[in-house]
């Protein structure tokens, strides 16, 4: 027993960093996911791992406890193979590619699959608990919970109203859509011009670079905003 008892207090900070980067490898998975979720363009997001990621400059201030606080690596481990155990961030290639293998489709589910078809993974990476059928069966079977009841209506000065209904507010899929359209009232709040793209992009145009042609990032056609 003394002799498994100095083992294991031997080994127990060594496993404790492994859990540690583990959990910091699988949180950027889940900000690449949510990132994705969000944007509704995922491609742009691996461009922009690629941008940050192609910087040759090292970052003097970046120590291995602050490293998880960076979109990628700042210490420059990222190679495949061992030396990923004992990073803080995923592959960006595998990142990258993982990105582009949603499908055109930007949920957490496309991003679950195209894990685990770029990583040949059998188990994905985003909980069972926020997949849209988890979400789905949990707003059926879950009871209303209690609450201060909300006005139908709520105004929003400067913008006008925003209707709130009680479905809204219970159903967790619509989630993602309700933060896109009270941002996007906080853009028509700052002046911000809109621009709807035929390809389905939405521009939003500060008022800096307003009466000048914008170029869509999907489809490049020019738009003046207005």
């Amino acid at each position: 027993v003394l002799l498994v008892a100095i083992v294991l207090i031997l080994l127990s900070p060594i496993i404790a960093q492994f859990i540690y980067l583990a959990i910091s490898r699988r949180r950027e998975y889940l900000a690449d996911a949510s990132g994705a979720q969000y944007s509704r363009y995922p491609e742009g997001l691996a461009r922009a791992l690629e941008k940050i990621g192609g910087s040759s400059a090292r970052l003097r201030t970046a120590t291995q406890a602050t490293a998880p606080m960076y979109f990628v690596n700042p210490l420059k481990v990222t190679a495949a193979g061992l030396a990923d155990l004992s990073a803080t961030h995923p592959p960006l290639s595998e990142r990258v590619r993982i990105l582009r293998s949603m499908g055109g489709m930007a949920d957490l589910r496309a991003y679950d699959e195209a894990f685990r078809r770029v990583s040949g993974r059998a188990v994905g990476v985003v909980p069972f608990s926020r997949t849209p059928e988890k979400e789905r069966t949990s707003a059926r079977s879950a009871e209303p919970a209690s609450r201060v009841p909300l006005p139908d209506i709520l105004p929003i000065p400067g913008v006008g109203a925003a209707i709130i209904t009680a479905q809204a507010l219970d159903d967790p899929v619509a989630h993602a859509e309700r933060v896109r359209e009270t941002t996007d009232l906080l853009w028509k709040l700052q002046d911000y011009a809109v621009i709807e793209c035929p390809c389905g992009t939405r521009l939003k145009i500060p008022p800096v670079h307003q009466k000048k042609m914008i170029a869509c990032p999907h489809c490049d056609r020019e738009h003046r905003a207005a």
